[in-house]
């Protein structure tokens, strides 16, 4: 039997699955759910019993009301409460893996192990690869792949590991994923080279790498890749080599373990796990049999299980190995990936994402015609110009998010995805852009102010010229990509453009970069009203970014228009390069114009560099504010 609420609950559950109808939480009084749990309502008593059961095993208060969400997506909480203390608490109610599903609120679910380091969890990493191997024909790899330069031969228990000299024959190998941190962890250098083959103790190892070798050979893997092992550090040549290989080695590994939990070498892949599980079909009065059997509660896990975006923000707030860009990088190209983190494993391949909870599997089946991340980017670099552009400026986009201990890394932690992506259809690579997505690609923005990189590291039209900053992309922002449904009008083209790579990894730093493009330039002698796009909701004409927080306004995090007679501003020439002419409307009739903000150059002579992007919100102010604008061709550097 269920109460007229509870009805309802599985009503809008049923209902919400198969529109888009808004999910809507649900008041519940502690007193009003007991009081229809003793009136006969399953779902209240289920519900009831397992707020009682985990305030009792978590010793908290039992809440005086319950926030309830019926869960249309297995990322959302079930119910939750605030107790006294003020701290929130979300339970997930689920039935178990091939029980009987008699409420539709009840999600399937599985229980997760009590540590990461059991048999168990081994078992279950194995039965995840071979059916990779076995079964998916997209992830396209054997067992065995060739061997890195260099990998750490792990022996077995009790054997003393050491760096081997590979003659790059065939063997599996795992690949680790895992923070530095501000935590000095064991490097090879050309001092300690030959030292690290001879051996390395097992205590100087951090327990990151304890915890991966432990892992290698538990899965009855033989070597291992650990990025400060297996790159000389102190020579400069080497590491560029070894990291501009980043996407084979772990592309071809049997299996990349990323240490997801961690925030430094001391923090290892292991964790005992805190979520608790209580079955309730041992805690209800049920004599007749009329509850389904396998209903458990726990508390809900950290992070998200998103599987149409696991690589959103979320995942970065809430795993320390999300933050970080090379990682990013790592876990974008790696075939198979197995994720440490603190309450369960996680899977990624390019066809399939599971975990240990189930909560992958249930997307997997409602989740209707999706794919996760991996496969979308996998898919796009064969795809039409179209998709490529769009899995490009995504990956920018998330990249941007991650965090670099060095910023001169911010080119070469990327070289290894720009390797993989570039074909015919993008042409060649500049600096973080590609040629064939010019000239749209030079209207990227940040989405807040950033000054320049200290010392050179990219021309002034790449992204890759600021310090780390989060961006958005032209085609993002303006679905500009969709050429057919959002009709646009280019008013330049470029005529030349090259980068000269610093060393030897030809997708890494650059040392110099130009672009020549001709198109009505205007040389501005009164900016009338520059302000922040963010945070205005003026309708004429806004900058939506700056290359140099400070070059128009001491405060760029407010809304008054800024004057070129003001004599807080520096005396500048300013130039605007009119670019493109788009719609974010697919009538085509709402029209906007798109320009670069630059300035004459002081590191090269006749040469201009760009500081910003300004976007007209009306085609009528574009048209009178280039009114005297003339064809011009100009170098940008």
């Amino acid at each position: 039997m269920l109460c007229e609420r509870c009805q309802t609950l599985q009503h809008f559950r049923d209902l919400a699955r198969a529109t888009t109808s808004p999910r809507l939480p649900e008041y519940i009084e502690t007193l009003t759910l007991r009081a229809a749990a003793l009136a006969g309502c399953d779902l209240c008593a289920i519900i009831y019993n397992g707020f009682k059961w985990y305030s009792y095993v978590d010793s908290r208060d039992f809440p005086n009301a319950i926030q309830c969400y019926p869960p249309i997506d297995v990322d959302e909480p079930f119910f939750a409460w605030e107790d006294p203390r003020g701290t929130a608490e979300v339970l997930e109610f689920y039935a178990a893996d091939g029980a009987e599903r008699k409420y539709s609120v009840l999600n399937p679910g599985k229980a997760v192990y009590s540590h990461s380091d059991s048999e168990a969890c081994y078992k279950l990493i194995e039965n995840w690869v071979q059916e990779c191997i076995l079964r998916h024909p997209s992830c396209a790899s054997t067992e065995e792949s060739r061997l890195p330069t260099r990998v750490i031969d792990v022996g077995k228990a009790g054997d003393i590991p050491k760096l081997y000299i590979t003659r790059k024959e065939y063997a599996p190998y795992i690949a680790l994923s895992h923070c530095w941190g501000s935590f000095q962890i064991i490097t090879t250098t050309k001092g300690t080279l030959g030292i690290r083959q001879e051996g390395i103790e097992w205590a100087d190892l951090s327990k990151t790498f304890q915890d991966a070798i432990t892992i290698t050979r538990k899965l009855g893997v033989r070597y291992l890749w650990i990025d400060s092992l297996c790159i000389i550090q102190d020579d400069s040549e080497d590491w560029q080599v070894e990291s501009s290989r980043m996407g084979p080695i772990y592309r071809d590994s049997y299996l990349t373990v990323c240490a997801t939990l961690s925030a430094n070498g001391r923090g290892g892949c292991f964790s005992e796990r805190r979520v608790q599980s209580g079955n309730l079909s041992e805690r209800l009065d049920d004599p007749d049999g009329k509850y389904p059997s396998g209903v458990y509660v726990r508390r809900k896990f950290e992070g998200q299980h998103n599987i149409l975006d696991p690589f959103a923000t979320r995942e970065v707030e809430a795993f320390p190995l999300h933050s970080r860009a090379w990682a990013f990088q790592e876990r974008l190209l790696a075939t198979r990936v197995v994720q440490y983190t603190r309450e369960e494993l996680r899977w990624e391949c390019k066809s399939d994402t599971k975990c240990e909870c189930g909560g992958f599997d249930l997307q997997n089946t409602t989740a209707h015609g999706t794919r996760n991340f991996k496969s979308y980017y996998d898919d796009s670099k064969t795809a039409d110009s179209k998709t490529l552009r769009e899995a490009w400026s995504r990956i920018l986009e998330l990249f941007s998010e991650r965090q670099l201990t060095y910023e001169s890394d911010r080119l070469p932690a990327l070289s290894a995805i720009a390797q993989d992506v570039q074909s015919d259809l993008t042409g060649e690579y500049l600096a973080g852009l590609w040629e064939k997505f010019l000239p749209e690609d030079l209207l990227w923005e940040v989405l807040e102010p950033r000054v320049s990189a200290k010392g050179y590291r990219a021309p002034s039209w790449s992204w890759a010229s600021l310090d780390s900053s989060k961006m958005m992309c032209f085609s993002s922002r303006t679905q500009y990509a969709d050429e057919a449904k959002y009709p646009h009008r280019v008013h330049v083209r470029v005529l030349e453009v090259g980068c000269k790579p610093a060393g030897r990894n030809p997708k890494g730093n650059v040392q110099s970069g130009y672009l020549k493009i001709t198109g009505p330039l205007l040389e501005s002698t009164e900016i009338a009203a520059f302000y922040t796009s963010a945070t205005s909701t003026r309708d004429n004409h806004s900058v939506a970014a700056f290359r140099y927080p400070d070059e128009f306004a001491s405060d760029t995090s407010d809304t008054k228009l800024l004057k070129r007679q003001d004599k807080s501003l520096p005396r500048k020439r300013v130039f605007f390069l009119r670019c493109i002419t788009f719609t974010t409307n697919p009538d085509g009739k709402a029209k906007k114009v798109a320009s670069l903000v630059l300035v004459p150059s002081d590191r090269v002579a006749n040469a201009f560099e760009r500081i910003g992007k300004l976007v007209h919100d009306k085609l009528g102010d574009a048209e009178e504010f280039y009114r005297e604008s003339k064809e011009t061709t100009i170098t940008i550097v």
